[in-house]
């Protein structure tokens, strides 16, 4: 009894530290993406026409989730899209983490897919310039804007 007791509480504590997921897939269509695929996220742009609808995910907290950083919640939207046949991630809803609630980030996206080589250049390179330091290069400051 006490062995299945053990067993039962491992389980439980090694499931629990990673971040719910939970998917609701439209279009099952598609087989899924070898991990060298990329998978672009989008911010704050629209996914390019034509692409195509997979489902929707959501990516929170268990409330013993422990690795819940805003990276690895984005690399989980990438694992879970490669897994239904997507290589669009659209984040339709963020949280973060909050001082006196969850620790984790949360986020709600779409899910699509586009072979188009012209679409996912141009979304691969908006992406890396609005990523672009607005620094000077070799800057060793930072800019600091403060709200009162």
């Amino acid at each position: 009894m006490k062995k299945k007791l053990y067993i039962l509480i491992s389980l439980c504590t090694l499931f629990s530290c990673s971040p719910k997921i939970r998917s609701l897939i439209s279009n099952t269509d598609y087989n899924k993406f070898e991990p060298s695929i990329e998978v672009i996220v989008l911010d704050s742009i629209s996914p390019p026409e034509g692409s195509l609808f997979i489902g929707k995910i959501k990516i929170g907290d268990t409330g013993f989730t422990t690795d819940c950083s805003y990276n690895k919640v984005i690399n989980e939207a990438q694992t879970e899209a490669r897994r239904h046949g997507a290589n669009i991630v659209q984040i339709t809803e963020l949280n973060r983490p909050e001082k006196w609630g969850s620790t984790c980030y949360k986020i709600k996206a779409n899910l699509y897919r586009n072979l188009n080589p012209v679409s996912l250049q141009q979304l691969s390179t908006f992406n890396a310039d609005s990523k672009v330091s607005r620094l000077p290069i070799g800057a060793d400051y930072a800019i600091i804007y403060l709200q009162t």
